[in-house]
């Protein structure tokens, strides 16, 4: 603002003093007013008288909303402007606050919030190419960003420059792009722009890394070659193909992971540390536990102490409202002195604290009465123009519920007090399970939501208790990684580098600590293929009763995770292909074996009777598997639907067979039938119904979903974690300088170092490097099954579907790594070998990488928590053009 510009002379722009008002005599002639919400009880638009400057625009946000005035203006194309406007705030907070934008991007001016005085704010831009129309104006809340308060707006100015020596923003407008571009997507011009940058840094990533990490490779073969001495071969370079059958008389497999006195150290310290951050902060326990419900007429009588000056009405809800911006409930508050507002309980409100500052009534009484739909009211909270809580009663027992918790009402509304992203439907639903109530998300299986329904059970509906099950869950896969590392790499350092790295993912963190379902899905996902790849290091000389231990797990495993989220059924597929393959190769091998000459030693071997025996063994292990994986996971799927049944369809088929039996005259109008209404097989059958029906449902909800959202990001974009999706934004400090925001997205230490990993160990294979063993046959094959169906689907997708995926990555990285360390310093040091001072640093680079994870965990901390720090500071962690860490563009 402060950067000089050459000026042009100036655009047209009508009654910028909002001076010339309208027929009303209350809005400025000239301009439009509008508002997210659409709801004059929230937001309000007028002119108002000022002292000092004549006719002034005021707008009012009593709650938090995206409300503006606005006017088309001619531009010239390619060209650069400078919007310009005088703004005053009372107590204006959360989101974008009040500034100058463009109506249809989210490109704002820098936010005005709390309470100020006059204060001059620009906005400079250029136009696009063959743009001649610019929307501007006046704005409290922008997009997403949402605010409330009051902000007045003055002398709204917009200028030609023929050059600004500061930021110019892109006033570029769809539809001047659609013009002149090739940007017909539908996507804010900001967005495509965004969009169109990373594109081009991911093809250069995408096309050289390659490249770098072939030449490199080469380079090391070359250098190979050159050495004198015998030719270093690794364990990894050792390690025999899945597919070999040579007839060698295996040994019985030690399958245990040898825990040292250091991996104890390791496993629990990491545990508990990730464990205190996974709960520090995760929600309050206090929260409204008693509710009130009024139907349509119902009126309450609150009282006061004494007479006093509302400022703003505070209230927590329930299950209640539409899903539209406009919901189906609506109670209001009328003061002695006969002021009012309506307040409206929309669906995305429940279960979290929606401050109203409408009301701006004198009184010693309220009457609340209900207007229309079932009101469901947690808690009411009364604030004078102080900002003091207001000691308040009720004049009936009935109704006591509605002041009866006021200690439970925060300092501001944040996620640690209230519900956000898809809680809104899965903590919403685990609270139904609870409570017989009917089902609301039904676009996934039940059983996270179940889960879910545990920690309600336990701590109550308050944020600690919808996300404590998740948070734990994300706390159990650190052991699981690192027991993951253990039987993979031996080690115990590269067992505490793999599950470091997955610790302090900033996905593992954020998705964990929401109230959804994936982390049940993932958790389940990663224990399945633990167990399948524990059965697939085992051979002939393991007894059969061995081999069927890891399988059964591995099987109980897919049938919760499959009951938890359908990624599991995608990853069933490499498990299958898993098993198969490994059970031909042993047939193989047994039928070499029993070819084979043996010595009498050899013939007395436990490896040779189980070869000669392998076809009866094939059998029982697939008709194991036949339980295992089909019927008891069908078994588990089917049973995670009892709440779906309790709460609907029983009553349901219930209520048609009366109506039934009634129009059949079995029945009187109102005779209701003795004892039990469903016949057994009726039962079964509206079960089994319900359950087939769920499926369809959910096949066509998924399949059918053509809609777009900016947070999407497709299948390539998510190594890189191009798109965060923005999960919560958090402006209702009375300190405007702080900010709460929570995204989910990958640590740049562990998701690019690890895609680099990755590819480097595919292009390894690829040149020979390894075969395809045991272990890289796994991590293909599970990252094949979490990548794929998001590659063949055309719905939009996000980067948390990457989440899979992540431990197969770290997976094949810290393989690599090991590689290297075997090659370099181990080997050498167990041969004797003279080690360079470059060999001798390679053990240190695990040590290396998690620390610089653990420093950019720390870093990114608050985007991914929702702690309250500046705003330049968030500002400064959006490294990529593609993040948005406010929620605008």
């Amino acid at each position: 603002l402060l950067a000089s510009p050459k000026s042009g002379g100036s655009a047209n722009i009508a009654n910028g003093s909002f001076e010339s008002l309208d027929s009303s005599g209350l809005m400025p002639k000239g301009w439009e007013y509008t508002s997210y919400l659409n709801d004059t009880s929230v937001s309000n638009a007028v002119v108002v008288k000022d002292a000092a400057r004549g006719n002034v625009v005021k707008l009012t946000n009593a709650e938090l909303d995206d409300a503006h005035f606005t006017q088309t203006v001619s531009v010239q194309a390619n060209t650069i402007y400078k919007l310009s406007c005088y703004i005053k705030t009372e107590n204006v907070s959360g989101g974008a606050g009040a500034n100058i934008a463009l109506e249809d991007r989210t490109c704002y001016s820098t936010p005005v919030l709390g309470t100020t005085d006059w204060t001059m704010v620009e906005l400079v831009g250029k136009t696009g190419s063959g743009q001649s129309k610019l929307k501007i104006g006046c704005r409290l809340g922008n997009f997403s960003s949402t605010s409330m308060g009051i902000a007045y707006f003055d002398d709204f100015k917009i200028e030609k420059l023929t050059s600004y020596n500061g930021e110019i923003q892109s006033f570029e407008t769809k539809a001047s792009s659609s013009q002149s571009s090739d940007n017909t997507t539908g996507m804010s011009d900001a967005e495509y722009t965004a969009r169109t940058k990373m594109i081009v840094i991911m093809l250069c990533i995408y096309i050289l890394l390659p490249i770098a990490i072939y030449f490199l490779l080469k380079l090391e073969k070359s250098m190979d070659k050159a050495r004198k001495g015998d030719p270093i071969k690794t364990p990894a370079q050792l390690a025999p193909s899945i597919f070999d059958t040579k007839p060698v008389i295996p040994e019985k497999t030690d399958t245990k992971l040898h825990y040292t006195k250091k991996d104890w150290i390791f496993v629990i310290a990491l545990t508990l540390v990730y464990g205190i951050l996974a709960v520090t902060n995760l929600g309050s326990t206090k929260a409204p536990d008693s509710e009130w419900k009024g139907t349509p007429g119902t009126t309450v009588t609150l009282t006061f102490d004494d007479t006093v000056t509302i400022g703003s009405v505070w209230h927590d809800g329930g299950i209640t409202g539409g899903s539209g911006s406009k919901g189906t409930t609506v109670f209001k508050l009328t003061g002695d002195d006969g002021k009012s507002v309506e307040i409206d309980q929309r669906f995305g409100t429940m279960y979290r604290w929606v401050r109203n500052s409408s009301l701006h009534s004198t009184t010693k009484n309220i009457t609340l009465t209900v207007v229309s739909g079932e009101a469901w009211i947690n808690e009411l909270a009364f604030f004078d123009t102080a900002g003091n809580l207001l000691h308040v009663t009720v004049n009936d027992a009935s109704a006591a519920a509605l002041v009866d918790e006021q200690d439970c009402v925060p300092e501001y509304p944040s996620y640690m007090t209230g519900m956000y992203f898809d809680e809104l439907y899965h903590a919403r639903t685990a609270y139904e399970h609870l409570h017989n109530l009917s089902v609301y998300e039904v676009s996934h299986p039940p059983l996270g939501k179940i889960i879910i329904s545990v920690g309600v059970a336990i701590f109550g509906m308050n944020p600690f208790g919808w996300r404590i099950m998740g948070a734990l869950f994300g706390v159990a896969m650190i052991p699981l990684m690192y027991a993951f590392g253990k039987r993979m790499f031996k080690r115990p350092e590269l067992a505490l580098l793999a599950a470091g790295l997955f610790a302090f993912d900033f996905m593992h963190f954020s998705q964990t600590r929401i109230s959804t379902i994936d982390v049940y899905g993932v958790f389940f996902n990663m224990c399945m293929t633990y167990y399948m790849y524990k059965f697939i290091k085992m051979d002939l000389g393991d007894s059969l009763k061995d081999t069927l231990i890891p399988l059964g797990l591995s099987g109980l495993f897919f049938g919760l995770g499959c009951a938890s989220k359908w990624i599991c059924i995608y990853t069933g597929a490499a498990l299958a292909v898993m098993f198969f393959v490994k059970m031909i190769t042993l047939w193989v091998k047994a039928n070499k074996i029993k070819n084979a000459k043996l010595t009498k030693a050899e013939e007395a071997d436990p490896a040779v009777a189980n070869a000669r025996k392998f076809p009866a063994r094939f059998i029982k292990t697939c008709l194991f598997c036949l339980l295992f994986f089909i019927i008891i996971p069908v078994a588990i799927y089917s049973a995670a639907y009892r709440p779906y049944y309790t709460a609907q369809w029983k009553p349901n088929a219930e209520q048609t067979k009366i109506a039934r039996l009634r129009a059949a005259g079995q029945l009187e109008y109102n005779e209701e039938p003795e004892g039990e209404v469903l016949t057994f097989s009726e039962k079964v059958k509206t079960y089994v119904d319900g359950v087939i029906d769920n499926q369809k449902y959910m096949f066509s909800y998924h399949s059918g979903l053509n809609s777009t959202h900016p947070y999407q990001s497709a299948w390539y974009e998510w190594p890189l974690g191009n798109r965060p999706v923005w999960f919560y934004s958090g402006g209702q400090n009375p300190d405007t300088t702080k900010f709460g925001t929570i995204s989910t997205f990958g640590n740049p230490a562990v998701w690019w170092i690890c895609f680099a990993g990755t590819l480097t160990l595919f292009i390894m294979f690829l040149r020979n490097r390894f075969r395809l063993n045991a272990e890289i046959f796994f991590i293909f094959a599970c990252m094949a099954s979490s990548m794929l169906p998001w590659m063949l689907i055309s719905r939009c997708v996000f980067v948390y579907h990457y989440f899979a995926t992540v431990p197969m990555i770290i997976l094949a990285s810290v393989y690599v790594l090991k590689h290297y360390e075997d090659k370099f310093y181990y080997i050498p040091l167990e041969r004797g070998d003279m080690i360079s001072g470059g060999a001798k640093f390679v053990p240190k680079i695990k040590f290396i990488w998690l620390a610089a994870a653990i420093v950019l965990f720390a870093v990114f901390y608050p985007v991914i928590s929702g702690i309250q720090v500046s705003r330049e500071y968030i500002r400064a962690l959006e490294w990529l053009p593609t993040w948005t860490f406010f929620g605008t563009w």
